[in-house]
């Protein structure tokens, strides 16, 4: 018989007489000394007996410090009292001594997560990647740990491979969502979230996940209804949806966001020329240039311009269409958009000495008082009152700077969001706010840049200057 924590059992060879088959030799069945002690561990930890294991365990790794099995229990005895860090270190060690036990390194990672070591958690995960490629499981952990370090571009690849992987899995497809959202991709979001509600349109998580997107894109109703739909499903909100639909109401009717612009446009880039000058028959660069001309014609060599060629700033800069007409008055020329796919465009055509992506405020704010002349070329009609974004042009301005521009106007007062989702802004509102910022208008004239629907857009052009 043998004792155990649960009483006396027979032992093999007592049960091998008994049912009359031939009794194994000791050597077949005795243990050595470690996996004695660990087969005890095990035991006494299913009792409960953790202290008492843990010592048996320590006894198995002094008898045999090589036993991958033994640093694994120990680590799985860690974790679940709570000493991550501890747990970590010997999941690792078991990890090494037995490359095929994937299980351990993905101990290590989740051990390394809770002992708040992020970067030594991705490591891992990216070890166990090496070796399991093919795990859906191992990719969304990596994910779920990039998005913690702030990686969201990097986590979306995995959970792209994890829904490869397990295509059906709404979990997956609705944190790939998430991840394209916070890397600022929110038409990518929702294609990625919109087949998990068609999977399961009553998913509270998928439909919060899709009313984000559609925030970001600019398209409240459309969130709205999610969001309903989402409380409606789980009237207890364990998805979050309340606090969202309360952020939708707060935000300003008619404001356009950042994402929604960038996503307009990182779609529209490569067709964007063709359109704007065929179509369209945009001309805001050549008539922007000529008035400059003029402007810098009519300022008296008194009035403290520092002269050009000068620093330039092409700011909201597309595609670049604007950079041929002021390449010759820049000693330096740079461009700036939010759309990472228009700045890769603007770049290639080899006429700016820098682009970067940038909002337009953070485009001013990184050079304070830098450039000699700021050009946006329709720009301003995705950036409602003018108040806060001629006060940044004033920022960026060097004394003397030059600001030139245009927008589309209409017979009112203030600016007002048209169906075409271009602001329109009255004259007096530009010049109120230009005298706001401390920019003095050198010519503010009527003009229309483009056509809509075959007709020409009232607009104005403008070039204002900061004081010397």
């Amino acid at each position: 018989m043998i004792d155990t924590p649960y009483g006396f059992m027979p032992s093999d060879a007592e049960s091998a007489v008994a049912d009359g088959t031939p009794t194994p030799t000791s050597t077949n069945v005795q243990m050595s000394p470690g996996e004695a002690a660990l087969a005890e561990a095990r035991a006494l930890r299913d009792a409960g007996l953790t202290a008492a294991a843990e010592r048996r365990l320590r006894d198995a790794l002094a008898a045999d410090p090589g036993h991958a099995e033994a640093h694994g229990a120990l680590a799985e005895l860690f974790e679940d009292d709570g000493h991550a860090a501890a747990a970590a270190e010997q999941f690792g060690r078991a990890a090494a001594l037995d490359a095929g036990r994937t299980d351990w390194l993905r101990g290590q990672a989740r051990t390394l997560a809770l002992a708040g070591r992020p970067e030594e958690a991705v490591a891992a995960c990216r070890e166990l990647l090496a070796r399991r490629p093919d795990s859906a499981a191992a990719h969304r952990e990596t994910a779920r740990l990039l998005l913690q370090l702030g990686s969201a571009g990097e986590a979306a690849g995995h959970l792209r491979e994890a829904l490869f992987l397990d295509p059906f899995d709404v979990d997956t497809a609705v944190r790939l969502g998430e991840a394209l959202l916070a890397a600022g991709e929110p038409v990518a979001a929702i294609e990625a979230v919109q087949p998990a509600l068609r999977r399961d349109p009553d998913r509270p998580e998928a439909l919060v996940a899709a009313a984000r997107c559609w925030i970001a894109l600019d398209e409240p109703a459309k969130a709205e209804r999610l969001l309903h739909r989402a409380l409606a499903a789980d009237p207890e909100d364990r998805a979050g949806a309340g606090p969202v639909l309360a952020g939708l109401a707060a935000v300003p009717a008619g404001a356009l966001s950042r994402s929604y612009v960038r996503a307009l446009f990182d779609g529209y880039a490569d067709r964007f020329e063709e359109h704007l000058t065929g179509r369209l028959q945009y001309r805001a660069p050549e008539v922007l240039r000529e008035m400059v001309d003029r402007a810098v014609r009519g300022l008296p060599p008194e009035a403290g311009r520092r002269g050009f060629p000068g620093a330039v700033l092409d700011v909201g800069c597309g595609t670049g269409l604007a950079g041929p007409a002021f390449r010759d008055l820049a000693s330096r020329l740079h461009g700036a958009d939010l759309s990472p796919r228009m700045v890769a465009k603007a770049a290639a055509r080899g006429v700016y000495d820098r682009v970067d992506v940038a909002e337009f405020h953070d485009a001013l704010a990184a050079e304070p008082g830098a450039w000699d002349l700021v050009v946006a070329a329709d720009v301003l009609v995705y950036l409602g009152d003018l108040g806060s974004v001629l006060a940044a042009v004033a920022g960026g301005l060097a004394p003397g700077g030059l600001f030139a521009a245009t927008v589309e106007t209409w017979d009112g007062d203030g600016c007002r969001l048209g169906p075409s989702r271009r602001y329109a802004h009255g004259e007096d509102h530009v010049r109120q706010r230009a005298a706001a910022a401390g920019l003095e208008p050198l010519l503010v004239e009527p003009v229309s840049v483009r056509t809509e629907r075959g007709a020409p857009v009232p607009g104005l052009a403008l070039v204002l200057r900061r004081a010397a």
